[in-house]
C-alpha cells in the first residue's frame, strides 16, 4: 500500500491562534464527510457496506465478490447503542451518567431526524490528526470511519479544544466554539451542542471500560457532559 507523505507535516498546534484552530477544523469537518449510497449498505446488522459490485453479470459480480472484501464501517448508533447498553448492564456508572445516556439518546434521534445524506465520516478529528502539507494545505489522517449525520463530525475536534483552552465551565468559550461550526453547517448552535453532547456521553462510558481507569479521567469526562448539558439547558 502507498501512502502520500505529509510535509513538513506539523500538526494544528503549530498555529499558535486557538480560534485559528477551530477554522481549520470547521473547513475540514464540513469537507471530509463522504457521501454514500444507503441502498449499498449491507445486510449485517449493525454495519453499513459501502463498496458493492454494480452492472456486472452474475458470474462476473462473484468473481469481484471474491476479490475484494466490502468496505464495513458501523454507524454512530451501532456506536451509541452498544456502549450505552453495556453501561447499563454492567452497572459500572452512578446515576448522573445515567441521565446523560438517556438525555444523549434523546439528542441524538432529535439529530436523526434532520434530513441528510448518510455519510461516512472521519470519526475523530482532532487537532493530533490534522497535519498541514505545503501542496495540499491541511489535511486529516487516521480517521476510524464511522456512517452518520455529518453534523457529529465536529464533536471530537470540540471536545479536544475544550481541554486544550481550559474552557471547561466558561460557556462564553464554548458558545464561541459552536458558532464557527454552526456557521459552516448552517445549523443551529444548540445542534452543534448537543452533537458534542453525545460524543462526550459516548466517551465517558468508553472511559469506563477501560482496564483500571483512572479515577481523575473519569470525573474529568463526566464534568464536560455536565458542563455541555448546562449550557445546552441555559440556551434551549
Amino acid at each position: 500500500m502507498l501512502l502520500e507523505q505529509i510535509i513538513p507535516g506539523d500538526n494544528l498546534l503549530f498555529q499558535e491562534d486557538s480560534y485559528s484552530w477551530l477554522e481549520t477544523a470547521a473547513e475540514l469537518a464540513y469537507k471530509l464527510p463522504v457521501e454514500i449510497d444507503i441502498s449499498l449498505q449491507g445486510n449485517t446488522k449493525g454495519s453499513n457496506s459501502i463498496i458493492s459490485p454494480v452492472n456486472l453479470s452474475e458470474s462476473d459480480r462473484k468473481e469481484e465478490e471474491s476479490a475484494l472484501t466490502p468496505a464495513v464501517f458501523p454507524h454512530y448508533a451501532d456506536w451509541l447503542k452498544g456502549a450505552f447498553s453495556r453501561a447499563r448492564r454492567e452497572n459500572k456508572v452512578d446515576e448522573e451518567l445515567l441521565d446523560f445516556i438517556k438525555k444523549a439518546e434523546y439528542f441524538f434521534l432529535e439529530l436523526e431526524e434532520r434530513k441528510y445524506q448518510p455519510r461516512l465520516l472521519h470519526g475523530d478529528l482532532h487537532h493530533w490528526n490534522i497535519l498541514r502539507s505545503e501542496s495540499r494545505g491541511w489535511q486529516a489522517i487516521d480517521p476510524k470511519g464511522v456512517i452518520g449525520q455529518p453534523l457529529l463530525e465536529s464533536a471530537r475536534f470540540l471536545d479536544n479544544q475544550i481541554t486544550l483552552t481550559d474552557s471547561l465551565g466558561d460557556h462564553a468559550a464554548l458558545d464561541g466554539m459552536l458558532a464557527v461550526f454552526s456557521r459552516k453547517f448552517s445549523a443551529a448552535k444548540l445542534q452543534v451542542a448537543k452533537s458534542l453532547f453525545i460524543l462526550l456521553v459516548l466517551s465517558a462510558c468508553w472511559s469506563h471500560e477501560n482496564h483500571s481507569p483512572k479515577l481523575s479521567t473519569l470525573q474529568h469526562r463526566q464534568d464536560k457532559c455536565r458542563f455541555v448539558a448546562d449550557y445546552i439547558e441555559q440556551k434551549s
